[in-house]
């Protein structure tokens, strides 16, 4: 089994855990997100094999974070079982797992930081090789919007098992 690493209290940027179209995938469907390190992380990180790159300020050519590209990978095995990350949507006490169809949520969301421990696996494609890291699970710490404490007693789900429809 390959080795995990946690990241703790991070940022993510270049959202698009929905797989939308991008410049850089025209067709989408790949999900993606850039995790910001620190610099140990960064070399720590770097040693193993990660492609972990560093953001240049256009104007001043200085040298700024790292950050690391992240996979996303949503799939079915030969029995039709969903084999996913586990990501968690995290707002005040309340913790939700997110689905392939809910995930995309995580692409507009206010984040106050984030979690994650991602994986490394090994390719060699169109005569490249390196690592690639993929999200084995996430928590995402949201900020609390100040209409969803004052709604917060009220189920949204009261009604999912309820037997009848009273309205047709």
């Amino acid at each position: 089994m390959a080795q995990k690493f946690k990241l703790e209290n991070c940022k993510i940027t270049f959202r698009n855990l929905g797989g939308r179209p991008t410049d850089f995938d025209r067709t989408g469907g790949k999900r993606t997100f850039a995790v910001i390190l620190n610099p140990e992380s960064a070399e720590q990180l770097s040693a193993v094999g990660f492609d972990v790159k560093q953001f240049i300020n256009k104007e001043t050519g200085e040298p700024g974070e790292y950050y690391l590209k992240v996979k996303v990978n949503f799939r079915y095995d030969d029995d039709g079982n969903l084999i996913a990350p586990h990501i968690y949507l995290i707002n005040g006490t309340s913790k939700q797992e997110l689905t392939p169809n809910t995930v995309s949520v995580v692409d507009r969301a206010d984040i106050k930081f984030v979690d994650l421990t991602i994986t490394p696996w090994a390719y060699t494609a169109a005569g490249r090789s390196g690592i690639s890291a993929y999200c084995v699970n996430m928590y995402v710490n949201i900020e609390e919007d100040e209409f969803e404490k004052k709604y917060a007693m009220y189920d949204d789900h009261a009604d999912e098992n309820a037997e009848e429809i009273p309205f047709e």
